[in-house]
């Protein structure tokens, strides 16, 4: 038997005669706090999602901040040292695993996750309150909440934040479903799970534990992030994501832009400028841009090679290497290796062609050329909804 409830209005507020319905009684979610419209939903259960899938591949708390279904960011809980704290205004602070790895998907893009939906795969604590009270946030989503918690999220200045509690023992249906007019598309849903297993055949030397644990990310976000889409990550978290590129270059390139934003902000010239981003605003969204800024000045003329040297001083005082790239289908030009290199990309998961794809002998020879690992992947990443 069918369930429904309406709903305030569609994605638009001139869509009426808006309602959400599920095929058996009971929803997967609990609306604790405001009035949540059909764009805050959808989110919501496409989070849910994602940092469930997230949490059970590396078995720890993770976090996503999405913006029109897609993942401006996200993260598993690694701790976060000085930088970051920095980065992320959250110096001196004691902070939980959740905590960390909200910080971490939030601040990946926090242009982009403005304003948006923010999902946990864990209980929030206070800590992660406190931080997310700090922030714009239309939506946030957990299995639970800390009885202070909830209370400081209810609280929040000036906010109308929607508040959502999802059940943890809710699992997606074996089909996926995408309706496009009056045509209904059904088919089986991407079940497979990421694990190092998948990541063995590699193009170049093997990957190391820590591209491995970042490839995985990748592939795990690449299922629940529309196509065409690239995923830079690195340390357990999102550096750019680009989803929903009619071109793959591009979608490399851009993601590859949002990632080396989100590295220089943690060269030493930004984070010099903490103390009077401080004084200047209280205001979180000033203090970024002013972070933007700085960086947008850095990069203004430079070429690419300039850059090149930049990004890579910057990694070296990280004690990084490179990014790791995800993308969702075979490469089908060179130029996307050159792309990826000219970001400062060390490894690229992608989903291997049959016979690995016409192109594949001058590819690979390129990525040896400039020190890229190729990591082919079993499955297909396309998402179209």
């Amino acid at each position: 038997m069918a369930y429904s409830t309406k709903l305030k209005y569609g994605i638009n507020p001139h869509n009426g005669n808006a309602s959400m319905r599920m095929s058996k009684k009971g929803y997967p979610i609990e609306i604790l706090n405001g009035n949540p419209g059909t764009v805050n939903l959808l989110e919501a259960l496409r989070g849910i999602g994602l940092v469930a899938e997230i949490d059970k591949t590396f078995d720890m708390p993770a976090a996503a901040a999405l913006k029109h279904k897609n993942a401006a960011g996200a993260a598993i809980g690694l701790p976060l040292d000085d930088v970051y704290k920095n980065i992320y205004f959250c110096a001196d602070k004691k902070l939980t695993q959740l905590a960390a790895a909200y910080l971490r998907a939030e601040g990946t893009d926090p242009k982009s996750a403005y304003g948006g939906t923010t999902c946990l795969s864990r209980t929030i604590d206070v800590p992660t309150a406190l931080e997310m009270k700090k922030r714009v946030i239309d939506v946030v989503v957990a299995p639970g909440y800390e009885p202070e918690a909830l209370e400081i999220l209810k609280k929040k200045k000036e906010s109308r934040m929607v508040i959502i509690q999802y059940d943890p023992k809710y699992e997606l249906p074996p089909q996926h479903t995408i309706n496009e007019g009056d045509v209904e598309f059904t088919f089986d849903r991407d079940n497979y799970k990421v694990t190092n297993e998948l990541l063995e055949d590699v193009v170049g030397a093997p990957l190391t534990e820590n591209e491995t644990r970042d490839l995985k990310l990748g592939a795990v976000i690449a299922k629940y992030t529309k196509s065409n889409k690239t995923i830079y990550t690195i340390d357990g978290q999102t550096a750019g994501v680009m989803p929903g590129q009619m071109s793959r270059v591009d979608s490399i390139r851009w993601a590859g832009e949002k990632s080396i934003m989100w590295l220089l902000r943690q060269s030493e010239e930004v984070q010099n400028i903490k103390p009077i981003a401080d004084k200047l605003s209280k205001s979180m969204y000033d203090k970024i841009q002013l972070q933007t800024q700085i960086v947008e000045t850095f990069l203004n003329g430079k070429t690419k090679t300039e850059k090149r040297v930049m990004i890579k001083d910057v990694m070296e005082n990280r004690k990084w290497d490179s990014f790791r790239a995800t993308t969702c289908g075979f490469l089908p030009f060179v130029d996307n290796i050159t792309e990826a290199y000219n970001n400062c990309v060390g490894s690229i998961l992608y989903p291997k062609a049959p016979s690995k794809g016409i192109r594949f002998p001058e590819i690979s020879e390129e990525a040896k050329k400039v020190g890229i690992k190729l990591c082919l992947f079993p499955y297909r990443l396309f998402r179209e909804d």
